[in-house]
């Protein structure tokens, strides 16, 4: 049995847990495992995805691969002896909205678990931090669409330690860099900068060897794709799969040198 999970708290890419079950799952059917195997994967949240319309796209794909499902569930211990994890399950009562937790142990053969993320100490010890959400993970507190500190208007933030509803991929930051540098102009010559962030944010959903997903989206859930026409964002393509692993995969490493 292969028990997937993710943190309840912002990370990195959404979608790498998926990725990677998705992933385990294509790799283990070609050879003797085939049948021999349950894929079981539990989500923090009540989806599998923000975005409404991906969550939907992802669950019929879970179901059509014969995938487990549960909502809710944050790990809370692993017993590598006994081989179970241990889970904070959150449920609402539909009726009352009350919600109940309990804790909830599963077993595994194989176990892939996702620390919680949080911003940086140095971050976290700055002052720059979010005081009313967000407290556990030390996000700075910026303005959403400016990237501009809410407090300390000399201090932007962009990528991984932005507080943002969304934003923590490479594609991110591409977006998010244009932005800071206008406003940051704007700053010098001492008028107001224009640039907004809209959010935008993508994650190639790899789903099999070969297969994946070109998933972009904005703070609004929007799908807001870069080839409308030519790449479908819910459709299992080569075409994304390649995307990621060459086109991508260069544009990282060009950004990590400052050089896009």
């Amino acid at each position: 049995m292969g028990l997937f999970t993710r943190p309840a708290t912002e990370m990195k890419c959404a979608g790498a847990p998926l990725k990677h079950t998705f992933l385990i799952d294509d790799i283990a059917s070609r050879g003797v495992g085939a049948g021999k195997y349950e894929i079981h994967y539990a989500a923090p949240q009540q989806a599998l995805f923000s975005v409404p319309i991906v969550h939907e796209k992802l669950r019929m794909l879970f179901e059509d691969r014969g995938f487990n499902s549960a909502y809710g569930r944050v790990l809370k211990a692993i017993d590598p002896g006994t081989r179970r994890a241990t889970f904070v399950e959150t449920k609402v009562d539909p009726t009352t909205k009350v919600e109940t937790k309990t804790d909830v142990e599963m077993p595994y053969d194989y176990l892939h678990a996702i620390p919680p993320q949080r911003a940086p100490g140095v971050i976290r010890q700055s002052g720059l931090s979010w005081t009313d959400k967000w407290t556990d993970q030390g996000w700075v507190e910026v303005d959403m669409k400016t990237l501009r500190h809410l407090r300390y208007p000399e201090v932007f933030a962009l990528g991984d330690v932005a507080g943002v509803p969304k934003g923590k991929t490479a594609a991110s930051v591409k977006w998010m860099v244009p932005v800071v540098e206008d406003h940051l102009v704007a700053a010098i010559e001492g008028r107001e900068g224009t640039a907004v962030y809209d959010g935008y944010t993508s994650c190639p959903m790899i789903t099999r060897v070969g297969r994946a997903m070109l998933i972009e989206f904005d703070y609004h859930n929007n799908l807001v794709p870069s080839f409308p026409g030519l790449i479908a964002p819910l459709e299992e393509l080569w075409i994304s799969w390649l995307m990621k692993e060459v086109a991508l995969k260069a544009t990282y490493n060009a950004m990590l040198r400052g050089k896009a």
